[in-house]
């Protein structure tokens, strides 16, 4: 028997409403990572990439290059700063 992964198309319209759900999220976290790294600027550039998208702007590379660079900034902060869970 073969399991099949349900897929689905996402209009432009969807990927705008996510990124503005995605920003908002992002935006509560910000001020966490800018209190550890308050010079690094690639998280809030992904964060102004991601408003430009999801209020019309083309989705183009410069919106995956400021992910990523905001991922790696993340990962060089580490998770010091995040509540530990246990």
């Amino acid at each position: 028997m073969s399991r099949e992964s349900p897929s689905f198309e996402l209009t432009e319209d969807d990927r705008r409403s996510v990124t503005r759900w995605a920003v908002a999220c992002a935006e509560r976290a910000l001020p966490l990572f800018e209190t550890e790294a308050p010079s690094d600027p690639r998280p809030r550039e992904a964060v102004e990439a991601a408003r430009a998208f999801a209020l019309g702007e083309r989705r183009t590379a410069r919106l995956r290059t400021a992910a990523w660079s905001a991922y790696q900034a993340a990962r060089e902060v580490g998770d010091r700063w995040l509540p530990s869970v246990r």
